[in-house]
């Protein structure tokens, strides 16, 4: 990740590998909505208009914990210089680093397949996949509800998730 010019470029690629947080929804992500002690951050209001939890690998809570936490959690967590949700990163740095990286057909969106895949690949089952990636909508076969303390407990029980990565993984990934 050598392309990225700083540090801070760096830890929200990371940070968005292992969120899987929409680029509208990384924009905006207020610090009120995160919960390091629980390790699930909060998107209030997600593309389909509910209320989805999103667990924190050891990657994001070591992205978060490193940053300055204001008194405001009202505040943006990654801002643009004037406090503004920062979406030229996103739209403009994030593209020219994947090229200059020589990456070819490689979109901002796609950090988020990334974290569906890895989900998938650790055995975190469809529904409770569905739920963290998509948001509220119900799976069919289930009570169709993935609380706080559910999100929490695959937090847990998922090697993953807890950072325990194991070799491939942890050279791409970092």
């Amino acid at each position: 990740m050598t392309v990225l010019a700083t540090d801070s470029e760096r830890d929200r690629i990371r940070f968005l590998i292992h969120t899987g947080l929409r680029k509208s929804e990384f924009a905006n992500l207020r610090w009120k909505g995160v919960d390091l002690k629980a390790g699930v951050i909060t998107i209030p209001r997600s593309k389909n208009g509910e209320t989805r939890h999103v667990p924190m690998t050891s990657v994001v809570r070591a992205t978060l914990g490193r940053m300055a936490r204001p008194i405001d959690p009202s505040l943006l967590v990654f801002p643009s210089s004037d406090g503004t949700p920062h979406t030229h990163w996103a739209e403009k740095a994030f593209p020219e680093a994947v090229r200059a990286a020589r990456i070819q057909d490689f979109r901002f969106h796609d950090l988020r397949h990334t974290f569906a895949s890895r989900l998938a690949m650790e055995g975190v089952d469809l529904c409770s996949r569905s739920k963290i990636w998509v948001g509220g909508r119900p799976c069919p076969w289930s009570s169709g509800i993935l609380t706080y303390h559910r999100v929490i407990e695959i937090t847990r029980s998922s090697g993953w998730l807890r950072g325990r990565l194991n070799g491939n993984w942890q050279h791409r990934m970092e």
